[in-house]
């Protein structure tokens, strides 16, 4: 019996976004459409789990070298602060980001993809069938033009209507 596979389209994405590609370029060079590749990873566990570990190592990837730009991101910053004619709000945005990006808590690695038979299927809807508990009353609601219930001989509309009942929440 032989393990399922990536398919070579499959392999030519993740390949591609391992080396950086954005995920619609290594679409567009494998000549499919981005949407199949969001497909591929609600549908197929093991691209699910290939597409992890590589968001994962680029997210590494990423941080590592944003680390290595931390301590002038804070000289940056600490310049701007301190020289009063300073306006270069674009790199004050950028030092900011980079400390932002270090103080990110690290994202979860990738787990092993369970097989089929082991998921859980998802629920993809909520159940629209299920009637929620209704009100019934024990006696007629009063209509607007009946006479009011409370015996003053007026309209409901013009007497009681506005006012709370004691015996019918829901009048």
């Amino acid at each position: 019996m032989s393990l399922p596979q990536l398919s070579p389209l499959q392999d030519q994405i993740v390949a591609a976004l391992a080396n950086g590609a954005s995920l619609s370029d290594a679409a567009a060079a494998a000549g499919i459409h981005r949407n199949t590749v969001g497909n591929w990873r609600r549908d197929s566990a093991l691209f699910r789990a290939a597409f992890a570990e590589v968001h994962y190592d680029r997210t590494l990837l990423l941080r590592e070298d944003a680390e290595c730009l931390a301590a002038t991101a804070i000289e940056t910053i600490h310049a701007i602060l301190t020289d009063p004619q300073a306006s270069p709000s674009v790199r004050l945005k950028a030092a900011l980001a980079i400390l932002n990006q270090i103080s990110s808590p690290l994202p979860e690695p990738p787990s092993a993809p369970l097989a089929e038979s082991e998921r859980e299927p998802k629920n993809m809807h909520k159940n629209a069938q299920v009637m929620p508990n209704t009100y019934r009353r024990d006696r007629p609601k009063t209509g607007r033009n009946e006479l009011c219930t409370c015996g003053s001989g007026r309209k409901f509309k013009q007497c009681c209507l506005g006012k709370p009942s004691p015996t019918d929440p829901f009048a």
